[in-house]
């Protein structure tokens, strides 16, 4: 979902409290124990709670468990309500709810780690959390089994670095990883695949679907705690009444002009007057506005911020006009701010502590120029980010961030890399076989530096990978099908340091890495292989060897991290396929010695053009963001050079049995 939704449903709630109930509404309400979305107070006196989530059919954002139990204990509250656009999903019966699995998990391996210190039994944990927790919440069903049956199966596992935790503790944490029973569900209708009129009318105050009351919530106990006061000079008060005057996308997404990697940035509220696509303000200008707003109120006024926010939402060159927005008690000073800064094209408008709405000064109209940005590779409308409607036009006029502009210089692997690799000339006779032995070996493992992963590969080849001990084939058989390769740059180093970590698990494959003179010296080999038999090079590392490996006994030494065990002084060969191999098939790196150690892996021509182009890119200088290619997030590249993260695993499925990397991350794995 768009962030902008989620804010939007807030605005349409805090309207319905207020023109259907007669409530008086305030947000971002401070309460005690946190800072609650909306807090209205009804015309009776009592005081209600509104937190927006999002609910989804996974389950719940595993904030809204420990929130709204914190904002019922507050003592401020007569009641709370959980209100979101998809809400309906949760349905009036509260014993259907969904539990936070995970936070169930963690609090039961910290009563196993309790059960080995001897801080008390099984039988006693079991006996405490009936007597603590509701009956119903512990036969609450989590497919084959129910939460107490998940809890006494994990007593008997404390995976490491699980700190113990008292019987009174967990019994509170575990009614928190499931809703109240006094929560309220408000269901707040946002429709995204209707059309242009339906939307224009989300975004309108009074139109549109209302929203509805879904589960009545149950009183709470309510203290004499005031914490919770409304604030009608504060940024949450300013920003709504100018949304019920002006009406438009509330949190909108702009260009940020920031020197940031973020190519977007918030902006209170952006409104339109005629066409609510802001290209026709860009193309048809005398009939079609789009107006920007930014609040402050009496705390966030004070600072700079606001000038440097001003001045680059104008830089942006993507609004009609400009707005800020403030209480009526800040008005003089707004103008003279204005005044005092040369920020003589924005207005201010004004809003009083009964919401009413005043222009104090008007602002100076500017024909937009741009309607829409670029966000790693994808082109955003202005105003609606990452959502697309059908209705919207194409952009006209695209604004580029310095940012980005690096980051679409190199869109072609291929295109980057076919140049390098034909303008290669290393001395050295056909067929012959380099060694580089530049590594000497360092005192440092790879765990004490600090690296960024810039590119995954899905390699066919074959790994090294202790299987399960139930599965069909022999324990000590090599994986065949594909393996991963995922190449990390080391970012604390005084010379580039590179670890190529094959096989993607703990227990898979193996990991080389080392810095200096010897990446230069791989990418070298990399643009020679059809030329050469091939190179071997050194570094450091560890392998799996499955004919050492201790099945059955102890084998976290030998996890493939630096901080498990010592570092081995390693060769990886890198073998040319261009005679041999199959038709797309370049090259094959080796790593390991003997037929059961470490992994044997293929790079198919597009593969290697985009390993060429990734190397030489950051040896040169290139930032990660200018890495060629049109990929939105770090990218595993298979075989036929494309992005393969969304077939999953489905591609290795075929020919990877499961492996001990399943049996040691999930210890549910024989019991489910």
């Amino acid at each position: 979902m768009a962030s902008f939704l989620e804010a939007l449903a807030k605005q349409r709630v805090w309207h319905w409290l207020e023109e259907s109930k007669g409530y008086t509404v305030d947000g971002e309400v401070n309460i005690g124990t946190g800072r609650i979305d909306l807090l209205a107070e009804s015309p009776s006196g009592e005081i209600i709670g509104v937190e927006l989530k999002r609910a989804s059919e996974f389950g719940l954002d595993r904030d809204v468990y420990a929130q709204t139990h914190r904002y019922i204990d507050s003592g401020a509250l007569d009641q709370l309500y959980f209100a979101a656009p998809d809400a309906d999903k949760l349905g009036t019966n509260p014993e259907s709810d969904p539990v936070d699995q995970m936070s169930i998990r963690a609090i039961s391996y910290r009563l196993a780690a309790g059960v080995d210190e001897g801080w008390y039994t099984p039988s006693e944990v079991i006996t405490h959390i009936r007597d603590a927790i509701s009956a119903d919440f512990l036969a609450y069903s989590l497919e084959h089994r129910t939460v107490e049956d998940l809890i006494r199966q994990l007593l008997d596992r404390s995976p490491e670095d699980n700190e113990p935790i008292s019987l009174d503790e967990a019994a509170q944490g575990l009614r928190r990883t499931r809703l109240p029973e006094e929560l309220g569900v408000i269901h707040v209708p946002i429709e995204k695949n209707g059309s242009k009129s339906d939307f224009s009318s989300l975004l309108t105050p009074g139109d549109g679907p209302t929203p509805s009351i879904i589960r009545d919530a149950e009183p709470v106990y309510a203290g004499d705690d005031t914490t919770g006061q409304i604030s009608p000079t504060e940024e949450p008060w300013v920003r709504h009444h100018i949304w019920t005057h002006f009406g438009g996308i509330p949190e909108a997404h702009i260009p940020n002009d920031l020197d940031s990697d973020t190519p977007t940035r918030p902006i209170d509220i952006l409104a339109f007057e005629g066409d609510i696509d802001p290209t026709a303000a860009v193309e048809t200008p005398e009939s079609n506005t789009v107006i920007g707003v930014e609040a402050k109120g009496e705390s966030s006024f004070r600072g700079s911020r606001k000038t440097e926010q001003l001045e680059q939402f104008l830089a942006t060159e993507t609004l009609s006009k400009l707005y800020l927005a403030v209480p009526t008690t800040l008005s003089e000073r707004a103008v003279a701010f204005l005044e005092q800064h040369e920020l003589d094209t924005v207005g201010v408008i004004t809003v009083d502590d009964t919401g009413g709405v005043d222009i104090a000064r008007e602002a100076r109209y500017q024909t937009p120029k741009y309607d829409g940005y670029l966000e790693n590779h994808h082109e955003r409308k202005v105003g609606y980010g990452d959502l697309e409607f059908p209705w919207l036009e194409p952009v006209s006029n695209l604004y580029l961030t310095e940012e980005e502009a690096e980051r679409v210089e190199h869109p072609d692997p291929v295109a980057y890399a076919k140049p390098i690799i034909e303008s290669a000339d290393l001395d050295a006779s056909a067929g012959s076989w380099l060694d580089i032995d530049d590594w000497t070996g360092s005192d440092r493992t790879e765990d004490e530096f600090t690296k960024e992963r810039v590119r995954y590969y899905l390699l066919r080849g074959e790994k090294a990978g202790p299987y399960l001990l139930d599965s069909d084939v022999d324990q000590d058989e090599i994986m065949g099908g594909y393996t991963r390769l995922a190449l990390e740059w080391f970012e604390d180093t005084s010379e580039p340091g590179l670890k190529l970590n094959f096989g993607g698990g703990s227990w898979v494959g193996g990991y080389l890495w080392f810095t200096g003179e010897s990446i230069q010296k791989l990418l070298t080999v990399l643009l020679n292989i059809t030329d050469l038999n091939g190179a071997t090079i050194r570094g450091q590392g560890k392998v799996i060897d499955l004919a050492t490996f201790p099945i059955r006994g102890d084998s976290e030494h030998l996890r493939l991290q630096g901080r498990f065990g010592e570092e081995d002084l390693l060769e990886l060969d890198i073998r040319s396929l261009v005679d041999e191999g199959e038709d797309d098939e370049i090259l094959e790196m080796d790593l390991g010695t003997g037929e059961k150690a470490g992994v044997t892996a293929q790079f198919t021509e597009p593969q290697w053009y985009d390993l060429v182009a990734t190397l030489d890119h950051l040896l040169t200088g290139g930032s990660y963001r200018g890495l060629p290619g049109e990929f939105d997030s770090t990218p595993r590249i298979g075989p036929l050079g494309e992005d393969t993260w969304d077939i999953g695993t489905d591609i290795e499925e075929t020919s990877n049995p499961v492996s001990i990397e399943i049996r040691n991350s999930d210890t549910d794995f024989f019991t489910e």
